[in-house]
């Protein structure tokens, strides 16, 4: 894999990302803190939303 960021090695296997993990990762957290997650609990603040989205996308 040629990846563009190199986090290191685990168990001699090489750990890194995509350039294409970053815009992926924004889309992913915008559309869950901007429209999934308003409609389906509404009441909270944006940045709870946010925060949650953010969890979400990196869990994903």
């Amino acid at each position: 894999m040629n990846e563009s960021l190199h986090f290191g090695r685990v168990g001699g296997i090489r750990i890194g990302a995509n350039w294409s993990l970053f815009p992926i990762f924004f889309l992913i957290a915008w559309s869950l803190a901007v429209v999934l997650l308003p409609a389906a609990a509404p009441g909270f603040t944006g940045s709870a939303y946010w925060f949650f989205a953010l969890l979400t996308a990196a869990a994903f």
